[in-house]
């Protein structure tokens, strides 16, 4: 299989747009009788946003009526402040400023274009010919309500928000946002345009699931959303500028299980899995990959599978040589094969991963036990009762690690770190907690002494990049990270005024991370995703994987 996966991924440094080949009797339901040959592949995809579809234009022989998205994410209630909600509707029922594409370029998407002399005013264009669902024009005084409004009322809008002093309307197409400080990644605020004559009357806009809660103003509607049924939908919008998207109607079923949703791949019930931030299992990878009638890609992940977010701020482990130690105890390659693909690796000593923006090869991290031993007695740990467990200051040497229950794979790489660490004499204590205890516990209380979690590509992006948001005690701050040093890179990242000198800020901040440790990854790996066959030029989105415009506008049925 590993050679297989190498072929597969040197291929794809060559192509953005996901092709297949193949014949399949296929779960969606295609229109029209034969379908032409795939589209050679681009760094552009076709009918991109900067180069609308014209709206006239008839829907061609491989228009597909019906594409079953299989996932297993949880839609739990049709309102905005949903994650998972969210994820899926985000760029197809509500467009963002801007979009990336895999390699991380800025795309149009609202906005048509943008401007700044000084990384503190952003001057801003939009289209002028976007409508709400309802047919209300999207004008810029739904942006500045948005920005106001989300400041506000959303407790995670405020970390992405909370730079913004003033937003100024121009016009009905345009305005300006204006910083506190300079920030010249201010196009990483993907929030999602909300509709002013809505929700201006709404007060609770966590709780609000009004017929209108996921009024849009994209290339899609949700026209079904079944929490029962674990069902939703989505239908194509005749009238969008770029025209009728060669999908018609989207519907996303969850299944409980991974073995599920796998099976209702292979039976033909859903023609792609989606799940946000991830790909298939490494434990499905060869099934999937010998099977012709579906196919797999790979594509670099630039997040982190899963990494200990260790509380600088947390006795012992505020101290550096625990930090060292802890790291040198770990076996990466063993955590590489166990729980990564047969391409997954040893972590970068910088944290970042290989091919993401800013990247700086700092070497991988490696095992050695007897460095970690050493590094505690040097400080001083005993082991006194001779049970194979250090003391420090009179207390046994116990990490407590916080995990979400609903993260499986979490609990497992949990007790293979457990292993790991009781060999260099430190007592790792697994804290597992539900979804929400843990999100009050790393995001409100920061009260976790470590996490054991994952970082999405999306994630890593956020504020100044490089993962900064994760460990800075001043954004999410799971690694409650306040030293001068690192918050001085952070602040010079977020107002680089050019990429030249972004860059090397990005190379001193990962060595930083060498230097201090608030983060220990613990593999590298890529992403393989599965789809019928039967589908050609599917897309992917450097934040949100095949659940993106440009694919529901260009996939076709494949020869």
């Amino acid at each position: 299989m590993k050679n297989k996966l190498l072929v597969c991924l040197l291929a794809f440094t060559m192509i953005l747009s996901l092709s297949a080949c193949g014949d399949k009797q296929p779960a969606v339901s295609l229109a029209g009788g034969s379908s032409s040959s795939a589209a050679e592949s681009s760094s552009e995809p076709s009918g991109s946003i900067s180069e609308p579809a014209s709206g006239s234009e008839e829907r061609t022989d491989d228009s597909i009526d019906v594409l079953t998205v299989g996932t297993n994410m949880e839609f739990a209630t049709p309102s905005r402040d949903d994650y998972n909600t969210g994820i899926i509707t985000r760029g197809l029922v509500s467009l963002t400023l801007a979009t990336k594409d895999e390699e991380g370029n800025y795309l149009p998407s609202l906005a048509t274009d943008w401007t700044t002399e000084d990384a503190m005013k952003w001057s801003f264009n939009m289209r002028d010919d976007l409508t709400w669902h309802d047919g209300v024009p999207v004008t810029a005084e739904d942006v500045a309500f948005t920005i106001e409004y989300q400041k506000e009322k959303s407790a995670m809008a405020s970390y992405t928000l909370g730079n913004v002093e003033s937003i100024n309307v121009i016009d009905d197409y345009s305005f300006d946002i204006n910083l506190k400080t300079p920030n010249s990644r201010v196009l990483e605020m993907f929030f999602t345009v909300m509709p002013k004559h809505v929700f201006e009357n709404v007060d609770d806009y966590e709780a609000y699931t009004g017929d209108d809660a996921l009024l849009g103003n994209g290339p899609y509607e949700v026209t079904k959303f079944d929490v029962d049924a674990k069902v939703v939908e989505f239908t194509a919008r005749d009238d969008f500028y770029m025209g009728t998207p060669k999908v018609k109607k989207i519907v996303y079923k969850t299944y409980g299980t991974p073995d599920t949703l796998y099976m209702a791949l292979q039976n033909g019930e859903v023609d792609m899995i989606y799940d946000y931030a991830k790909g298939v299992d490494t434990s499905i990878i060869d099934t999937f990959m010998n099977d012709e009638n579906i196919s797999t890609k790979i594509v670099n992940n630039t997040g982190l599978p899963a990494g200990v977010y260790i509380n600088t701020t947390a006795a012992p482990f505020d101290r550096i040589e625990v930090r060292q130690a802890i790291q040198s105890a770990i076996d990466y390659d063993q955590m590489a094969a166990l729980f990564g693909s047969e391409l997954a690796t040893a972590p970068a000593a910088g944290v970042l991963p290989e091919g993401s923006y800013g990247y700086v090869d700092k070497g991988k991290l490696s095992r050695d036990l007897d460095k970690a031993k050493r590094i505690l007695e040097d400080i001083g740990c005993t082991d006194s009762d001779g049970d194979g467990i250090y003391e420090l200051g009179g207390k046994a040497l116990d990490f407590e690690v916080t995990i979400n229950s609903s993260k499986e794979l979490m609990g497992r790489i949990g007790e293979i770190l457990k292993n790991n660490l009781s060999e260099a004499g430190i007592n790792v204590v697994i804290n597992t907690v539900d979804s929400a205890t843990f999100s009050q516990i790393a995001d409100i209380d920061h009260s976790h002494v470590a996490l054991l979690t994952g970082a999405t590509p999306a994630g890593m992006n956020t504020n100044a990049g490089c993962g900064t948001a994760y460990y800075d005690a001043r954004y999410y701050g799971w690694s409650m990270v306040k030293d001068e040093t690192f918050q001085t890179i952070v602040d010079h990242m977020l107002s680089a005024t050019t990429m030249e000198e972004y860059e090397k800020l990005a190379g001193d901040v990962q060595q930083w991370y060498v230097d201090n440790i608030p983060i220990i990854p613990l593999y590298n790996d890529v992403y393989v995703l599965a789809y019928s066959v039967k589908l050609d030029n599917l897309f992917y989105d450097g934040n949100y994987g095949l659940n993106n415009v440009y694919t529901m506008y260009n996939v076709t049925k494949a020869e």
